[in-house]
């Protein structure tokens, strides 16, 4: 696991919150384990595979929560320093890639000035994620409206569909962040998941045999 993180959190909680920060080697981790529990009924719900990884040190965890759908498994991950993501992998019948990120201040002016990459038609949404894709047809018809009201109701940070050349599997990511507490937003994310799916196959993108 790594030990890495691209943030710095400065807000320490109660240390009886289930999110409980720790300080350890210069990092700002949080005790995922506090959360055992829910992803323990998440496994049970789902009928998946709850597995929990702990380094070497044991100064750092990981949760790690398999859920087969369709013919497909959903994978959701957190550790003590790392955000909550959930990702599939998959084989397409084509070349299909795309990246939905919250924008930063640049990408709000050139939306200002109708300069987007991709336009949903959804207002919202539109304002706050920016869409780049190889096959804007396809990335139009996955983003349905339970889709987007996920993605916004959930404040999802980025949503990828990237491809491996070599291997020609590709990987749907979906990031949250490091403050997901409640059990119904971690079963969002897995709702989120399956709803993809089911719009890419829709597509024809994907087969279920």
């Amino acid at each position: 696991m790594s030990k890495n993180t691209n943030e710095v959190h400065s807000d320490f909680e109660d240390k009886h919150n289930t999110f409980n920060e720790i300080f350890v080697k210069g990092q700002t981790h949080k005790d995922v384990l506090g959360k055992r529990e829910i992803w323990d009924e998440l496994e049970k719900e789902h009928k998946g595979k709850l597995e929990i990884l702990t380094t070497k040190s044991f100064d750092g965890a990981t949760l790690k929560l398999e859920i087969p759908y369709k013919n497909y498994l959903v994978v959701l991950i957190e550790t003590d320093t790392m955000p909550l993501k959930a990702e599939v992998q998959l084989t397409l019948r084509k070349e299909f890639e795309f990246n939905i990120s919250l924008q930063d201040w640049t990408d709000q002016i050139a939306f200002l000035l109708r300069k987007k990459d991709i336009i949903t038609g959804e207002n919202e949404f539109d304002k706050k994620y920016r869409i780049k894709s190889n096959a804007e047809k396809n990335v139009l018809q996955l983003l349905d409206r339970k889709v987007t009201n996920l993605v916004l109701e959930n404040e999802i940070y980025t949503l990828n569909l990237n491809n491996e050349k070599k291997t020609n599997i590709s990987k749907l990511l979906i990031v949250k962040d490091r403050n997901t507490k409640e059990k119904s937003k971690l079963n969002d994310l897995i709702v989120l998941s399956f709803t993809l799916i089911d719009n890419l196959i829709t597509q024809g993108l994907l087969t279920i045999s």
